[in-house]
């Protein structure tokens, strides 16, 4: 009985610290619980508790006694404006992101000033308020678009865009077999901000246009549809300029004939692939075991100058589906030697195999503190910054060479003056009368020899 009453105890308490990861789902219209049933039941199968809310409700509440009520956010009401009766308001967004958590905002033809000054955040520029984004294909059979269901062939909707242009990352974005569909507006990028990239991009056959006037704003690559941003904290905010990309309708109308089920679709798997980035589940990277040594294999606390060293770290990738930590293989890690400046940027190589990279070099001829530095920056992946300091030394006095090659002429020299001192002063002591003449008469000719030596 007691074991009993033990691991009911043991149960309950297990119960009440567990605490589910929790989404909130911000609304400008119930209808879309129903429209994008399926990219809500994705986030459900990630184990996420869903939270919907519509924006305007006074009741919203992110923190409670100091603590956030949840995980990450999710934007989908584009007309949303602030009413200031809330917590929904961008600085408070801003540091929901600050303090560790993420952010997904969809965006439509409609949005509202709030939400183009909320991604102006992120570096996005929504298009202007009449544009409209079109499909100069228009989306029908006899323009060669191999692929597409049928009944989408038939809308004949040139509001509605296909698109391929993804940014292909190993394990993150994949390239679909089919196309992308979206209906919405486009984006542009600052290209001042680093930390923000395009995830999907407009197709050749896409344009941005004014709904009044007919002008052309941009078209094909230049028109950004989804894109993403990582703040310096690996922190990630997904902005999309259309609600209807992850809805159900675009799943089924994406499908072609290799698909089983709308959530094969293109637009399905997409939807899930930036899920996965935002939520943290893909592009997560992590290194340990930093070591230096000396060529002989020995970490010492101080090292000398001119001395072959060798740094070894390890980068790992999270996979998801395995809930493991595997290798993570590239070809473009660095390493910098850095004190004040860069000494040496080296391109570390790979143990086949192991997650380890490595670089070796000779230490430069300067004495100081020194750092290696790792600091991994790439589109899509979590940064890695590792920082380790060194300090080099000078050669202590008895540990300079005794004789220098390159100074053997010098060496020389001084045998031959000693030598020819010995000489002299030989035949000067004991043939002096016939030397002296000698040399009288053959003074240049001595002096001459003299300077040579």
């Amino acid at each position: 009985m007691l074991a009993k009453y033990f691991s009911l105890i043991i149960f309950i308490i297990s119960f009440l610290i567990y605490k589910s990861k929790k989404t909130l789902v911000l609304l400008d219209d119930w209808n879309n619980v129903e429209t994008n049933s399926l990219f809500w039941k994705q986030i459900s199968n990630m184990g996420y508790e869903i939270d919907f809310k519509m924006a305007v409700d006074k009741d919203i509440k992110l923190t409670n006694f100091g603590e956030y009520l949840y995980d990450n956010i999710i934007f989908f009401a584009p007309t949303f404006s602030d009413t200031k009766k809330n917590e929904i308001n961008i600085q408070n967004l801003l540091k929901f992101i600050d303090d560790g958590h993420d952010l997904m905002i969809f965006g439509s033809s409609d949005a509202s000033k709030f939400m183009r000054e909320l991604v102006n955040e992120f570096g996005v520029d929504y298009d202007d308020y009449n544009s409209e984004l079109k499909d100069s294909l228009y989306l029908h059979p006899n323009y060669g678009i191999n692929g597409l269901n049928k009944q989408l062939l038939d809308l004949y909707d040139e509001e509605i865009i296909i698109s391929k242009n993804i940014i292909g990352i190993n394990n993150i974005f994949n390239k679909p077999k089919g196309y992308i569909l979206y209906k919405g507006i486009g984006m542009d990028l600052d290209p001042q901000n680093k930390y923000v990239f395009p995830i999907l991009s407009g197709d050749k056959n896409s344009y941005s246009v004014s709904k009044t006037t007919g002008e052309v704003y941009s078209n094909g690559e230049h028109i950004k549809l989804v894109n993403g941003y990582q703040t310096r904290n690996n922190r990630r905010i997904v902005v999309l300029g259309s609600t209807d990309v992850c809805s159900d309708k675009f799943y089924y109308l994406s499908m072609n004939e290799d698909n089983k089920s709308m959530l094969d679709s293109p637009n399905s798997i997409f939807c899930q692939d930036i899920l996965n980035w935002n939520f943290q589940r893909t592009g997560i990277l992590k290194y340990k075991n930093v070591k230096h040594n000396n060529n002989e294999g020995k970490t010492l606390d101080t090292y000398r100058i001119k001395d072959y060293l060798e740094y070894y770290i390890d980068i790992l990738e999270y996979d998801y589906k395995t809930d493991s930590w595997k290798n993570y293989e590239s070809d473009d890690v660095q390493l910098t030697f850095l004190m004040m400046n860069p000494y040496y940027i080296n391109q570390m190589k790979r143990i086949y195999g192991k997650p380890t990279y490595y670089a070796k070099f000779r230490a430069p001829e300067k004495h100081g503190v020194f750092k290696f530095i790792v600091d991994y920056h790439r589109v899509g992946y979590s940064y890695i910054f590792s920082s380790t300091k060194i300090p080099l030394r000078p050669f202590y006095h008895n540990e300079y060479p005794r004789f220098i090659p390159c100074a053997y002429p010098y060496y020389l020299s001084v045998f031959i003056i000693l030598g020819s001192f010995i000489i002299f002063s030989i035949l000067f002591l004991y043939k002096r009368h016939n030397f002296i003449n000698y040399f009288k008469c053959h003074t240049y000719s001595f002096l001459t020899i003299w300077f040579l030596i």
